[in-house]
């Protein structure tokens, strides 16, 4: 996966906070100058790389995340999958390992990280990925086997985009439906289960799964490292590339995916995750800035291994 060449530095003139300036004049500016960027790396090949983070929540749900998108129908498209293992103990991290062995994925293994940190997580994976395309996702997720090709389908049609679609939650009553598919993979037991699902929001472009090119995520310097334990990371990134210059685009007419059911804040502490929410939500209406992370970011403060089963 050597493909995506070294990105230059972002214009100064382009970096500005925000204000009239930045709305009437900036956007327009970066949208230009991300159009050049983007010529550049117009011959690479057609390759995504989706980046999934993995702490203590592994069961079933992550093996047909992986099942479903080993199933993608997509011709001339080559899919990665990178599962970065936060700090899991021994035992789920060799859960992890005969999982990536088993769906072809690479295993980063991460020690040394005692909290939960997803934008820390994911940006050890993005900074680390050199493809065309890049897709956050979390490792809970049912995708319709059409939903890689039909995002990227769009996104090469809207190439200054970035690409969401609506979360449907599972209901309870279908979680051991959802653990037979991890063992079959039946085709009609997801439509099943989507008939009986429901809109976690009336929104159109949940943020928690995004798909775009690899040089965006790249340009944001990832997910902002502030928000740690639980909390608006998402909404922040995709506020991040709609004030960078680019759309916001919903696929949900024309493609699905499920978030297989789990209690609320499973493995997480409810009184931390509560505080959390309120530190992140407040970091969330006053950080105006596009790129985060200035001392550096997808840089591993414990140890790191990395086992490629792709090959």
């Amino acid at each position: 996966m050597k493909y995506l060449p070294k990105m230059p530095a972002l214009p100064w003139r382009y970096t500005h906070r925000g204000g009239l300036y930045n709305t009437v004049i900036g956007v327009r500016l970066r949208r230009r100058w991300l159009l050049r960027q983007l010529s550049v790396h117009a011959g690479l090949p057609e390759a995504v790389t989706i980046v999934i983070g993995v702490r203590d929540r592994i069961d079933y749900k992550l093996e047909n995340t992986l099942k479903s998108l080993r199933n993608q129908n997509a011709a001339n498209l080559a899919v990665y999958i990178k599962l970065v293992d936060y700090d899991n103990d021994a035992e789920l991290s060799t859960f992890i390992e005969r999982l990536c062995a088993k769906y072809g994925a690479v295993h980063v293994k991460v020690k040394g990280q005692p909290q939960w940190n997803k934008p820390h997580c994911y940006n050890i994976g993005i900074k680390s990925t050199d493809t065309k395309y890049l897709m956050s996702c979390d490792a809970d997720i049912l995708f319709a086997p059409d939903y890689l090709s039909t995002a990227i389908s769009v996104l090469r049609e809207r190439p200054l985009s970035a690409i969401y679609s609506q979360m449907l939650d599972t209901p309870a009553e279908s979680a051991p439906a959802l653990q037979d598919w991890a063992l079959t993979g039946d085709s009609e037991t997801v439509l099943r289960i989507k008939r009986l699902s429901t809109p976690r929001s009336s929104g159109d472009c949940n943020e928690g799964i995004n798909l775009t090119y690899t040089l965006f995520y790249h340009i944001l310097r990832g997910y902002d490292e502030q928000y740690e334990v639980w909390g608006t990371e998402d909404t922040d990134l995709q506020r991040r590339f709609y004030k960078l210059g680019l759309e916001i685009v919903s696929i949900k007419d024309r493609t699905f995916y499920l978030h297989q059911w789990h209690p609320k804040y499973a493995s997480l502490d409810i009184s931390e995750v509560e505080s959390a929410i309120a530190r992140n939500t407040l970091r969330l209406q006053n950080e105006t800035s596009i790129y985060r992370n200035p001392a550096g970011w997808g840089v591993p403060a414990g140890l790191v291994t990395s086992r490629d089963w792709s090959a």
